[in-house]
């Protein structure tokens, strides 16, 4: 971290002059992209919190509270939240009460947290802050996650966001172009 904007000036040194401007450009984008994503990611985490706490404490759960707090920010890793916090969760809701309707409450709780969290939150929050459709960014998520397993459902999402910035600045280099403009040529229009 010390030494971050002395690496960052020297890479930008090493970009050609006659395209500096471009890479900037492209860069900056990229960069708000995944700030953008960074954004999202924490309003996701602070609902699920949120969602996780209310069901919890109404489930009767002992220190239902700081488990929610501690799922919904390891919830900024997807499912880590999930995986470190249900079994916790359980076993103390059934020390507590027995194995009884408070545990099926704190099941309840994750499945529907798990459920809005899937379907709603991170597609419509995340997929608004970083410009993409709520189909790509469950169409990212299943591809990356299949292709490349946890990792690719860490970098699903800032992939895509880059993705997306290479794509729009590619459209807009071929509409720009002399294919484009002008047509294949003479002889490929007879």
């Amino acid at each position: 971290l010390r030494d971050y904007d002395a690496i960052i000036a020297s890479a930008h040194e090493l970009v050609p002059l006659r395209v500096r401007g471009w890479v900037e450009r492209i860069m900056g984008q990229i960069d708000e992209q995944l700030r953008a994503f960074m954004r999202g990611q924490m309003a996701v985490c602070g609902c699920l919190g949120v969602m996780y706490g209310v069901g919890m404490i109404l489930s009767g759960t002992p220190f239902g509270l700081q488990l929610a707090i501690f799922g919904g920010l390891a919830s900024f890793v997807p499912y880590l939240g999930l995986a470190l916090t249900l079994l916790p969760a359980i076993a103390l809701t059934a020390l507590r009460h027995g194995v009884d309707g408070h545990v099926v409450g704190v099941l309840l709780t994750f499945g529907i947290a798990q459920a809005i969290e899937g379907y709603f939150l991170t597609p419509r929050i995340v997929g608004s802050k970083v410009g993409l459709n709520p189909v790509w960014i469950i169409l990212a998520i299943m591809v990356f996650s299949s292709l490349f397993g946890f990792a690719g459902l860490l970098l699903a999402v800032p992939i895509a966001a880059v993705a997306k910035v290479l794509v729009v600045e590619a459209v807009v280099y071929y509409k720009r172009s002399p294919w484009f403009v002008e047509g294949p040529g003479d002889g490929a229009a007879s």
